[in-house]
């Protein structure tokens, strides 16, 4: 049998190479299984700006921007501009997003877990030039939205609640409904086991 030499704090260790090998594979697959798993529950990290010379992130509930090369550190949205009208606490950013034109974040917030992620929450629309904030869903019940995404164009922004799926358009916050009768044997817009 071959047997590997290891010294450790000034003490000789012999262990046989495949128990060696067989650990180091285990906390390989371990490892990986982590970071699976980790990162389907967890908040947002980075961001990169669209022309990849920065990124945002998330850093005590404010929204920052840093500048490559230089590291240059911009406090994009302070906490307290993530106050709702008529709230006395600011919104507690899970993730968000910027719609392709970067006019506008995307932010997921108010999460409940579904199963194994946190799925379902309340998002807001943040416009970057003027700071206004708008409810996504505005009457649909608290942490009911899923997988909203903000459309090519920044008009109009689709997402899904209690089974069925909406579209809401921005400027005017009128909700249409693309799908009616969803249940819980009836699903539209998400998946479910079979």
């Amino acid at each position: 049998m071959i047997h590997c030499t290891f010294i450790v704090s000034s003490v000789l260790f012999y262990k046989p190479c495949s128990i060696i090998l067989l650990n180091r594979f285990i906390l390989f697959i371990a490892w990986i299984f982590i970071l699976i798993f980790a990162s389907a529950q967890s908040p947002a990290r980075i961001k990169w700006l669209k022309n990849g010379t920065g990124y945002y992130v998330l850093e005590s509930n404010r929204l920052v921007k840093y500048q490559l090369p230089s590291f240059n550190r911009v406090v994009v949205i302070d906490s307290a501009r993530l106050r709702p009208q008529n709230s006395s606490t600011s919104l507690a950013i899970r993730n968000f997003s910027f719609s392709d034109d970067e006019k506008q974040m995307l932010i997921y917030t108010n999460s409940k877990r579904v199963w194994r992620q946190e799925t379902r929450g309340d998002y807001w629309i943040w416009e970057v030039a003027t700071g206004k904030l708008s409810q996504l869903g505005k009457g649909r019940p608290p942490s009911s939205l899923m997988f909203a995404k903000i459309s090519p164009d920044s008009r109009k922004a689709a997402f899904v609640s209690e089974h069925n799926i909406y579209v809401e358009d921005l400027a005017t916050h009128k909700i249409t409904p693309l799908t009616t009768g969803g249940a819980a044997r009836l699903i539209n817009g998400t998946f479910d086991w079979a």
